[in-house]
């Protein structure tokens, strides 16, 4: 795989675009209620997503490591697997929507689709293509059967 950006990096990325959105293109200001309470809550969520992803991970002997899919020993399909195939990326989305929500502008919402559609198509896509390619019939099945974030 020749993915060259770790997604934790393309996380900060995305959280310093939606403070650079927000501060310097304030565009409608959308005055969300109780933004540091909410924005809590949604980073922990992501937090304790990120955390219960990567147990379910260390469970069964299997790499976290998101540039070498090709190491995975096996297709975790139980817990937050049998609701996403990238629960992880799952988790960095609602770390992101905190971020988001604390500063409350319609411009800093941009950031979360930059984000969505960069995972997508540079890690989440090869990924599945080495998993399809290692695992195959039983990882087509998984991926026809659990939705790709949500």
């Amino acid at each position: 795989m020749k993915l060259k950006i770790y997604p934790p990096v393309v996380l900060f990325v995305s959280m310093l675009l939606t403070y650079g959105l927000s501060r310097f293109i304030p565009v409608l200001q959308l005055g969300l209620p109780y933004p540091k309470f909410i924005s809590a809550v949604f980073t922990l969520i992501g937090l304790l997503v990120l955390l219960l992803a990567a147990i379910a991970f260390w469970r069964v002997d299997t790499t976290v490591h998101p540039h070498t899919p090709n190491e995975t020993k096996t297709v975790v399909q139980t817990g937050l697997f049998a609701v996403s195939r990238n629960p992880m990326y799952v988790g960095m989305l609602f770390i992101l929507l905190g971020v988001c929500y604390f500063y409350s502008t319609l411009t800093g919402f941009i950031a979360p689709v930059f984000f969505v559609a960069y995972i997508t198509a540079f890690q989440i896509k090869p990924e599945e293509e080495v998993l399809a390619a290692k695992f195959g019939e039983d990882y087509m099945h998984y991926k026809s059967t659990v939705r790709r974030w949500l």
